[in-house]
C-alpha cells in the first residue's frame, strides 16, 4: 500500500494541524490529546507550535 506524503503542514488554532498531502487531500489532525508527558509538553508553548512544518 502507498501512503501519501505530506508535503505541507500548518499550525492552527486550538492546536490543530492542517496537513496537505501530495495526493491533493488536505487534513485537521487536532494535536492536543497528544501533548503529553516531558517530551511533548513543550508544543503547549505556542512559540514551539507554531514553528512545525513539513
Amino acid at each position: 500500500m502507498i501512503y501519501p506524503k505530506a508535503i505541507e503542514v500548518k499550525p492552527l488554532p486550538d492546536y490543530k494541524l492542517k496537513v496537505c498531502f501530495d495526493n491533493g487531500e488536505e487534513r485537521v489532525f487536532d494535536v492536543k490529546p497528544y501533548i503529553k508527558g516531558e517530551w511533548f509538553s513543550e508544543f503547549l508553548d505556542l512559540e514551539v507550535f507554531n514553528a512545525v512544518q513539513a
